[in-house]
């Protein structure tokens, strides 16, 4: 005979209790269909691989979980690095123009200054 599963729980995240509760469940409704002691250990013994199978795939998953989301934020992580290196290039090549600009304006200045002070010089020779 199958079993039936009647188990009834409190929903509750504690698989030690869960599993506390099945195994009383499963013993109670053997026992009292008069299935042999021997049955009733392989049945439990049975459940219990399953359930220690099933452990192991929460864990794997729980892993897997976890890789995933380190993994998408390492993602962002360097999307926003490769963002920002972009910024930083276009926020240098405009330094590079302003200052580029800044030169071409302090060289009209000098040339204008130079200027200045040859007409001055020629204005004294010629008073």
């Amino acid at each position: 005979m199958k079993y039936k599963p009647t188990i009834q729980t409190n929903m509750t995240n504690n698989s030690s209790v869960f599993a506390t509760e099945l195994y009383f469940n499963v013993m109670s409704q053997y026992v009292s269909e008069g299935t042999p002691p021997v049955t009733i250990q392989k049945i439990l013994t049975a459940i219990e691989d399953s359930m220690e199978e099933y452990a192991a795939n929460v864990s794997k998953l729980h892993q897997k979980t976890i890789v995933d989301i380190l993994s998408k934020t390492n993602k962002k992580s360097l999307e926003k690095a490769k963002t920002m290196s972009n910024q930083n290039a276009v926020l240098m090549k405009e330094a590079v123009r302003y200052k580029k600009m800044i030169y071409e304006q302090n060289k009209k200045i000098n040339d204008l200054e130079y200027a200045v002070s040859e007409l001055k010089k020629m204005s004294m020779l010629t008073a």
